[in-house]
């Protein structure tokens, strides 16, 4: 009997070998990292599966070996770009990209963890209910054959046979002894099976402990590489703004307008400024709860990297409003509403992209309000330079244009003081300066010059941010 069950259980493991690919290309397992992890975290019910896992396992582990190269890479990398900011930039956004790819996998291995740990204990479950069974199977078994063989003796077969009152009923105890001969057999081939498939589970047991082992060691490293990735590509990234805002600052405080930026803004008609009447309050640009501020006044968080406004991230589309009654001074959509790059110089000011400027009184002081890096479709100003804005109108809406790391927009507020509305209009007619005559760096923020106007206000101040 034992040597029977060898040879069944021998045939089976050949026939379920026959199935298994003879080779696993990478573009089995490449997009599919997150499936794979899962899958093979739980119990598989053939060989094949156990087979493929095994593949997926090692070639993850090269996959984890090329991230781990990551941090030491990118340095190396931008530093041979040689001061081409575009692309260094682009450079810096395809490693982010891995970088978000290697945030998903730590996560799709932090959650296998904790399934390998449930499918150990089912399987340590399923394991002894198999044992009880085949235990019981192979009783029943045994017993069954003592009682065939205390029945049929060394003659049995020639008594029952002889026995017969005919030929017909001979043949009927024939067929007898033949059913009970097959249905042992049955019984013993229904073992060898429930004891291959038990030993398999037992082997996926023993897999899954080891993967536990192994998938916790790779979580930790893959922590590791994604720390030192990040630390390397924020600091590239300040490196990048410092560079940028440098050469930002030397285009827009050397350059002036083109006439041809100069003749898009009309003389203000005397019916508009007649009519016009201030605000009493300030209204956020972007309604709350629809962006995060990503960037603040006067500095990049974490940096001595000047920023000259507020940056409100938030997705293409988001609508812009205006943020007091106001007059539309300029309004410009020349740039891709998502094609922004570092050392992408479209639009005006230099890096703009698609820009407003508004001017309006807020409780009797004047300010010039700059809107940067909008979406290019729908533009609500088209045709609408020196005409009035109210209150928390849409004028635009958040885009990724110009000299732009993603989609926000970025506010200024420029305080010119008691001058009216019309004469600083005026004024920028003739220069479009957005700066409102200010300057281009820190300098012109009010706290530094005394409130000595015109000057750079903090818009989270005036907005109670």
């Amino acid at each position: 009997m034992k040597k029977n069950m060898k040879i069944l259980m021998l045939s089976a493991s050949m026939f379920v070998m026959t199935l298994v690919p003879s080779t696993l290309k990478a573009d089995d397992f490449s997009g599919q990292e997150s499936y794979y992890i899962d899958f093979c975290s739980r119990p598989l019910p053939t060989q094949e599966d156990a087979d493929t896992c095994k593949a997926f396992k090692a070639w993850y582990r090269e996959q984890a070996a090329n991230y781990q190269a990551i941090a030491g890479e990118i340095g190396e990398k931008i530093a041979a770009l040689e001061g081409d900011i575009s692309a260094a930039d682009f450079q810096v956004k395809e490693y982010e990209a891995q970088i978000e790819s290697l945030t998903e996998q730590i996560a799709a291995l932090e959650a296998s963890i904790a399934e390998i740990e449930n499918s150990i204990v089912v399987l340590e479950e399923q394991i002894a209910e198999k044992e009880a069974d085949i235990e019981e199977r192979d009783r029943q078994i045994k017993e069954g054959m003592v009682s065939m063989q205390s029945y049929v003796g060394v003659n049995a077969y020639i008594d029952i046979i002889m026995g017969a009152s005919d030929l017909i009923d001979m043949i009927r105890r024939i067929s007898v002894l033949q059913d009970i001969t097959a249905y042992e057999q049955g019984n013993i081939e229904e073992l060898n099976k429930q004891i291959e498939q038990l030993n398999f589970d037992k082997s996926e047991l023993d897999r899954l402990k080891q993967e536990a082992i192994d998938q916790q060691a790779l979580l930790e490293e893959q922590k590791e590489s994604l720390q030192a990735a990040k630390e390397e590509i924020q600091r590239i990234r300040d490196e990048l703004l410092a560079q940028q805002v440098i050469l930002e600052e030397e285009k827009r405080t050397n350059s002036q307008a083109s006439e041809e930026i100069k003749n898009m803004i009309p003389q203000l008609k005397d019916t508009v400024a007649g009519n016009y009447e201030g605000s009493s309050m300030f209204t956020s640009p972007v309604d709350r709860g629809n962006y995060t501020i990503s960037a603040g006044t006067w500095a990049y968080y974490g940096t001595n990297t000047a920023h000259l406004g507020l940056d409100f991230a938030a997705s293409i589309g988001t609508p812009i409003r205006a943020p007091a009654n106001c007059i539309v001074a300029y309004a410009n959509n020349p740039a891709p509403s998502n094609g922004g790059y570092l050392g992408n110089w479209i639009g005006w000011p230099y890096g703009g992209g698609n820009t407003i400027s508004l001017i309006g009184e807020v409780n009797g002081t004047t300010y010039m309000f700059s809107f940067f890096h909008l979406s290019q479709s729908p533009w609500p100003l088209a045709g609408r330079i020196g005409e009035m804005v109210n209150e928390g109108e849409v004028i635009g809406y958040v885009g990724h244009s110009g000299n732009s790391t993603g989609a926000h927009l970025h506010f200024e507020i420029v305080n010119m003081g008691s001058q009216s509305v019309a004469d600083v209009y005026n004024w920028f007619q003739s220069t479009a300066d957005f700066s409102g005559g200010s300057g281009w760096n820190t300098s012109s923020a009010c706290s530094a010059r005394g409130w000595a106007v015109p000057c750079r206000e903090r818009p989270e101040d005036m907005l109670g941010l």
